[in-house]
């Protein structure tokens, strides 16, 4: 289902896109052994919730992707997470906060540390 609602979401179609990502995350539940599909259909419902100007509910679609792939070890998850929310302050005009997100983000990605 989360997958729909990304091809949904990457047409244009993001009522329809929130709508699946909301009926995903209603079968996945709190299983624990899905965290990543959990993570991902937040994050779809976050994007959703994002084109539509809804940025106080998007903030919470990514915070609750957030808890669920805090506990995977996928450090491009958790970026994933980060630009997600990097957006939203963006959108808010709040660019110091999305430059230190993107900033999080793109080192949890690197493959080298100075």
């Amino acid at each position: 289902m989360s997958s729909l609602a990304q091809v949904h979401l990457r047409n244009g179609a993001v009522e329809l896109a929130e709508q699946e990502a909301r009926q995903a995350l209603a079968l996945l539940g709190a299983r624990e052994d899905r965290l990543d599909e959990i993570g991902n259909a937040g994050l779809v419902l976050g994007r959703a919730l994002l084109e539509q100007g809804r940025l106080d509910e998007a903030d919470r679609a990514f915070a609750d992707a957030e808890s669920a792939l805090e506990q995977l070890s996928s450090g491009s998850h958790k970026a994933a997470v980060w630009i997600a929310q990097g957006d939203v302050a963006a959108r808010r005009g709040d660019q110091t906060k999305a430059a230190e997100l993107f900033r999080r983000a793109a080192e949890t990605l690197q493959d080298f540390r100075f």
